[in-house]
This record gives C-alpha cells, sequence and structure tokens, in this order.
C-alpha cells in the first residue's frame, strides 16, 4: 500500500523521470524513509544522486562531529566536490584540451570527490586530445598501408599465376608442334 502512495505522489508532482534541471545534488540517507520519493540514482552528470549507508532524514546536513560514521564523511565529502564542480567546472573539467568532452562521475562506489573524464571525437580516452589525433592519423596511415601491401601481394600473385600460366600452354603448345613435326 505504501508504494501506490508514492505512485500517487511521484504520479501528481512528476516524479524523477520529469526532472528537467540541472546542477542539482539528491543526497539521502540509506535508512530515510523519504527516499521512495527522491532521487536514488544519477540523472546525469550535473543531477548526481548520493545515498548514504546507515543514516536517516537529513543527517548529512547537520554539523559535522568526530563520532560521525565513515559513510556519512564521505558522502559529505562527495556532496562538497559536486557543489565545487557545479561552482566551476574548469576545477574538474578544466584538464581536458582540444576539443575532448569532459564527463563527470564518482570515482567509485567509496568516492569522497567527483573526476573528470575526457572524450575525443575518435573515442579516445585522454586530457589532450591533440596527440590522440596523431595516433588516430597514424592507425589511419598504417591501416592504409597494409591495406595496399596486401593488394600489391594479390596482384603480384594474380600476375605471376597469369604468367606461369601463359608459359605452360606457349610451352605445351611448342612441345605439340614437335610432336606432330615428328
Amino acid at each position: 500500500q505504501q508504494r501506490l502512495r508514492h505512485g500517487r505522489v511521484n504520479a501528481r508532482y512528476g516524479g524523477a523521470h520529469n526532472f528537467t534541471s540541472s546542477n542539482v545534488i539528491f543526497s539521502n540517507g540509506a535508512d530515510d524513509p523519504w527516499r521512495a520519493l527522491s532521487v536514488t540514482s544519477p540523472l546525469g552528470a550535473t543531477v548526481p544522486a548520493v545515498l548514504i549507508a546507515g543514516q536517516a532524514h537529513c543527517a548529512n546536513w547537520f554539523k559535522a562531529a568526530k563520532t560521525d560514521s565513515a559513510s556519512l564523511q564521505r558522502g559529505r565529502a562527495l556532496v562538497s566536490s559536486y557543489v565545487a564542480y557545479f561552482l566551476d567546472p574548469d576545477s574538474i573539467c578544466g584538464k581536458c584540451h582540444n576539443n575532448a568532452t569532459c564527463a563527470v562521475s564518482p570515482e567509485g562506489s567509496q568516492a569522497t570527490h567527483v573526476t573528470a573524464t575526457c572524450t575525443c571525437l575518435e573515442g579516445w580516452v585522454g586530457d589532450d586530445c591533440a596527440s590522440n589525433v596523431y595516433v588516430t592519423a597514424g592507425l589511419y596511415i598504417f591501416i592504409i598501408a597494409s591495406g595496399c601491401a596486401l593488394l600489391f601481394a594479390l596482384i603480384g600473385i594474380v600476375v605471376g599465376r597469369s604468367i606461369a600460366v601463359r608459359a605452360a600452354r606457349k610451352s605445351a603448345a611448342a612441345a605439340r608442334q614437335r610432336l606432330l613435326a615428328d
């Protein structure tokens, strides 16, 4: 029955599938009963969901204490890292150069900060697409050169076989002529 209520609330207010804003962090305690009405999976790089194990409603918004659990400390650090990224995207994506696309995500399930992955147009991953362009061009040149070498080898085989067949036919014709002449 509780699932039905959640469904009605999401239907009335739109739910996560209609969410179109950015630079919003959904932080939830794993033991928070309101979590059922929240976003618990990321909706994109600028709409992360941070789930804090063993915590209840709004635990991460209280003042930090020495007795805070490791998961609460991790959750606070990750939220702070996202806020820093939202305020200054170059702090994370500034390392991507020469038309690299920046994708931001936490660095794993125990993440304390977000990291950037830079992707070039050709699909290469790296901070600087200019160096990847040279690698890509070199790869294309190698593929073309290999293809040309294979083509020339095949042409050589076909031409060589053709010459050998012609020579064998001439030799057979000459031998026939000698037999007929004898």
